[in-house]
Parts: C-alpha cells; structure tokens; sequence
C-alpha cells in the first residue's frame, strides 16, 4: 500500500476512534446536563462497526495501527455486547415456572396506511396466533368499539388466547374500553390483580404496570413506551432526503430537527429517571418490556436497565436491530426486554417479519 493512501486511511481511522470516544459519555450524563451527547449514542453501532473494519484491515496491512480501534472499543466495554450477539437457547428446567413473554408496537395495525398492504392488521393477527406467549406487551394499539371500525381487544384476545387484560389510563374515567382507545395494552393468560399507569405525557401514558398472579406468585410487568422523537412531515421528509432542500433550507430545517432531537433526550432522561425509580419500589418480580426509543448506548436505557438483565444480551442473536429506520437513521435496536434476578432467561428473538416499522421481540424465561 502506498503511503500517502495509508496515512489518509489513518487520518480517517483516527477521526472514527475520536467520535467512537466521544459517544461514550451519552449513556452517563443526563441530557439535562449536557444534551450534546445524546445523538452520539446513536450512531454509536455504525461507528463501532466502522471501527472494526479497521482492525480487520490493518491486521492485513500494519498491525500495530489496528491497536488504535481496538483500545477504543475494549474503552467502551460492555457496550460491545450490545451490537451482535450470538447464543444458544436453554431449556426450560420447570415448565411451571416458565413465561413466553412478547412485546410488539403494532402502529395502530396500519390503521393510516402507512404500508399500502392492506392486511398488515390481519397478517398481524396471524402472526400473534403463532406464537402462544402467556403475556404480550403492545405499544401503539388500536381499538374502537363503534360501528363499522376496529375491534382491537377482541381480535387481539382471540389471536393470543388470553383472557385477561390491561391498558393505560384504565382507571381514568374519561377512558372508557367501548370508546376509542390508543396506547399500551398487556393481554395475559394469567390473572391480572392491579393495574396502574405508571406516568402520562399529556394526556398519554409512557408506562404502565400489571400485577399478573404467576400460579402462587405475583410478578409486576412494565410496559413502556418512551418519549418519541415527534418530527412532522416535513421533517420526515427532509431526513429522508436532505438533498430535496436547498442549502438555506437544509440549515434552517437541521436546526429545527436538533432542537427537537435535544428536547426529546431530555424528556426521556426525565421519564427514565422516574420509571426506575418505580421499579426500585416494587414489591414484586419485575418483567419490563417496550419500546424505549433509544438504543442501548444512551442515558434512559442505561438508567433504567441498571441491575436488570436484558434478555437480547444473554440469549438474543444477530444485531438485534427492531426498528427500521428512514432516510438518514439506519436500523437500530429500541425495543428492550429487562428483568430483575428473580428470573433465569431461556431463549430471545428479534423477528423480521416488517408488518410495522418495528419488529416484534420475544423470550421466555423462568422463575427461580
């Protein structure tokens, strides 16, 4: 290799390491305290891999020049783990303590067409009557009892075989099951004894809580559904492609767009703050479950999977990517399953089946 190409390819090296480095500090310093982070955790995967390639490449070429990626990454570590993952599934020791969990956010099963297959909501349903889970999560759901619309609960029952249910604000006179509902819903085969929401945004929950009688035990399932990033179409549309703008409006809409990308890790430091403390103060095994929207790399997941384990790194496979992305946002994993040390994790899948935009995550575990 020639050397002015060698010391271009360092030079990119070393500026792929320094914004490596830099990602860091998003998972411990509250987006309150300094929201200039935040965005680094998401790009966090696409760097390291960047970064691995090099010490692929330069084993083959300099070796000595592959210790700069790879000290960067073990610098990081664990956050490695979180990028591919390969294990083996366990069996089940006793099938009485054992728990198929599901979390799913389902997009309003298509309701506004955001896919023009119009039997995303029955290949949906489909799907759901596979899978024989005892306890399903589901963010975004959709049911409205008037004529001629949407029979979410019904269907959605009949598809899991469950008997039991909960969804947010349940307790909240102005919510009503025969009314149109949106938001978080757990179906169960087991008793569900209580039910709460955990916290609103507004007028929405972001999480809300079961306790599931588990045969003689109880067990306290979360279901979360994080602060969104909340862009508009026109933002949609200009991350999708930027080079539709001119230059003028691209500054003008990029501001716009990190505005709110600060606003919202703040918000989510905030709500992961107060969910983990409400998790501290269960009483119960807790099962927590739901779309985080934030990869593992940033401060909300990192506050609130502190002493839980998270099913994806001890059994999960692969990148465990559950969200599609768009435009300049590549795929990447926000949808979490974590449980406290009352449980063994048997087995994890991420599926990919892209009948919303993100991918259903399940496991099972065991109660010890």
């Amino acid at each position: 290799m020639r050397k002015f190409v060698r010391n271009i390819l360092l030079i990119v090296n070393i500026v792929l390491v320094l914004i490596l480095v830099a990602s860091y500090p998003a998972a411990n310093i509250n987006p309150n305290d300094s929201a200039v982070w935040g965005p680094l955790g998401i790009v966090y995967p696409q760097i390291a891999f960047a970064n691995l390639f090099f010490i692929v490449f330069w084993l083959f070429f300099k070796k000595r020049f592959a210790l700069l990626s790879l000290g960067a990454l073990l610098l990081g570590w664990p956050r490695p783990k979180h990028l591919f993952q390969i294990n083996g599934t366990d069996e089940v020791h006793d099938s009485s303590k054992a728990i198929k969990l599901l979390s799913y956010n389902v997009r309003l099963f298509n309701k506004y067409d955001w896919s023009k297959d119009n039997t995303i909501d029955e290949r949906i349903f489909e799907f759901l009557d596979q899978q024989n889970a005892d306890i399903y999560c589901f963010q975004e759901f959709y049911d409205k009892k008037n004529k001629n619309e949407f029979l979410g609960f019904n269907l959605t029952k009949k598809a899991t075989e469950t008997k039991y249910l909960a969804f947010e604000n349940m307790n909240d006179p102005r919510h009503s099951i025969k009314d149109r509902f949106f938001g978080l819903s757990i179906f169960s085969k087991f008793p569900v004894i209580k039910t709460e929401t955990v916290f609103n945004a507004g007028t929405k929950a972001r999480a809300i809580y079961a306790d599931i009688l588990f045969h003689t035990d109880t067990l306290r399932v979360y279901n979360v559904h994080l602060k969104s990033l909340g862009f508009n179409p026109e933002e949609y549309a200009f991350i999708k492609d930027i080079t539709q703008s001119s230059k003028e409006e691209q500054i003008e809409q990029s501001k716009g767009v990190l505005k709110k990308l600060f606003n919202t890790f703040k918000e989510r430091a905030d709500e992961a703050n107060y969910l983990k403390a409400h998790i501290n103060n269960s009483p119960y095994p807790v099962i927590l479950m739901g779309d985080f929207n934030e990869t593992p790399y940033g401060f909300a997941y990192n506050t609130i999977s502190k002493d839980l384990q998270d099913a994806f790194i001890l059994k999960g496979n692969g990148t465990g990517a559950s969200f599609e992305g768009f435009g300049v946002l590549p795929s990447i994993q926000i949808d979490h399953m974590l449980l406290d040390n009352s449980f063994n994790v048997r087995d994890f899948t991420t599926f990919k089946i892209r009948l919303s935009d993100h991918e259903p995550i399940s496991g099972t575990v065991e109660l010890k």
